[in-house]
């Protein structure tokens, strides 16, 4: 089943922008939703992101406070290439490509717990 997984900011002195990434986001995107900014294809990262926080995409919404603590056990989190083998995004996939992908996670999820977000799955 598809994911698009979409960040929910919260209003804060009349606006409601999505953090920006210098540099941008590379990560994978849908038809319906963006490379990390604004939104991202969760159904991609879902084992990723759950295996490394203990939190499924799979959910209506995940409130700021769990994104907090997913953006912490991300940053905390260090890759092996154990963890590469049996993860892996796309078959051929690097492991430079794929701590790429890893590294954009941790910083989109550190950006949005930092602006409060709560992240919404569409599917």
């Amino acid at each position: 089943m598809g994911l698009d997984s979409i960040w929910v900011v919260p209003v804060i002195n009349a606006k409601n922008e999505d953090p920006d990434f210098d540099p941008p986001l590379r990560l994978v995107g849908g038809a319906f939703s963006e490379h990390g900014r604004g939104s991202f294809r969760g159904k991609v990262y879902s084992d990723i992101i759950e295996n490394i926080t203990g939190v499924n995409l799979y959910q209506e919404k995940i409130p700021s406070p769990t994104i907090r603590e997913m953006s912490e056990k991300l940053e905390a989190f260090e890759l092996t290439k154990d963890f590469y083998k049996d993860n892996r995004i796309w078959e051929g996939q690097t492991y430079e490509e794929y701590s790429e992908q890893i590294n954009d996670l941790k910083r989109m999820f550190a950006a949005y717990a930092e602006s409060g977000a709560s992240l919404h799955g569409w599917w």
